[in-house]
């Protein structure tokens, strides 16, 4: 029986102050027919990386090469990686101001500026980093299997000291901006409701439609 494998990367990196990635180690963890095996390796060699201009990043994202892009105060670094390696925020340059527990933001949220965040707002649209002039310094993995974006440091910040639950007029607030992104017209929860039910009603009429027109 012929065995099937599949292979990921898991690294350890650091970021010199020459601005060059500096792989620590990376571990090969394959699984084949379900056994797991790890192997760490240890590497001396270094990554530079590379001063790149906006075009150019326009450039490699239309060439989806998998790339790890740093922005520091204005200024942008690349260097092409490999697409399976998974970048884990403790171990790479500092923490991640919008969700590490040390650093959580009091504006992670869908609200309108200056409670909300825009970056919040682009939830599931097109987020890049050179898109938030707020983040000083942060980076973001371009097509690896799975993506990183992290904020280390940012304009926009407000430190949340205190870890609690938002009250229901902070989520409903927050419910309201959200759903004003799509609906922009809509000026309470109400309006929202109805307006998601009609449109629930507009598919649902068009897939029994649709369903209808296959039968015959």
């Amino acid at each position: 029986m012929e065995k099937t494998a599949k292979t990921v990367f898991q690294s350890r990196i650091s970021l010199n102050e020459e601005k060059k990635i500096l792989i620590e180690s990376i571990y090969r963890v394959t699984w084949i027919d379900g056994e797991q095996k790890t192997e760490e390796f240890d590497f001396s060699r270094e990554y530079p990386l590379k001063e790149i201009s906006l075009e150019e990043i326009n450039s490699l994202r239309e060439e989806k090469k998998p790339i790890f892009l740093l922005k520091d105060n204005g200024r942008y670094f690349y260097t092409v990686i490999h697409r399976c390696m998974k970048f884990h925020t403790a171990e790479i340059i500092g923490c991640h101001w919008c969700f590490s527990r040390s650093y959580e933001c009091v504006r992670l949220h869908a609200l309108s500026d200056p409670e909300g965040c825009w970056k919040v707002r682009d939830l599931g649209t097109d987020k890049r980093i050179e898109k938030y002039p707020f983040i000083i310094k942060g980076y973001e993995t371009i097509y690896t299997y799975e993506e990183s974006f992290v904020v280390l440091e940012c304009d926009h910040y407000k430190h949340e000291p205190i870890h609690k639950n938002p009250s229901i007029e902070k989520i409903n607030a927050a419910r309201l901006s959200l759903a004003q992104q799509y609906w922009p017209d809509v000026e309470t929860l109400d309006e929202v409701s109805q307006r998601y039910n009609k449109e629930k009603a507009k598919r649902q009429n068009r897939l029994l439609n649709q369903k209808q027109t296959e039968r015959r």
